[in-house]
């Protein structure tokens, strides 16, 4: 199946938002619950660093798709 590079590129920005808005979400939560007084920037910067680690993953996975169609 042929996929157009905006619909590849579409793929990686959602996977970027979802792996940059859960963990953001999930630290805010836990430290409520624990009320742990962690500085904002220091969550977002957690939340970024995981979703660029995934949005590596999705990026090579992207890659191997392209690769194997050609």
């Amino acid at each position: 199946m042929k996929c157009s590079l905006k619909k590849r590129f579409a793929r990686v920005a959602s996977n970027f938002g979802i792996s940059f808005l859960t963990p953001l979400i999930g630290i805010n939560l836990g430290n409520a619950v624990f009320q742990d007084h962690t500085i904002f920037i220091i969550t977002i910067l957690q939340a970024f660093l995981a979703a660029s680690i995934y949005t590596g993953l999705a990026v090579s996975k992207e890659v191997r798709d392209w690769s194997e169609s050609k």
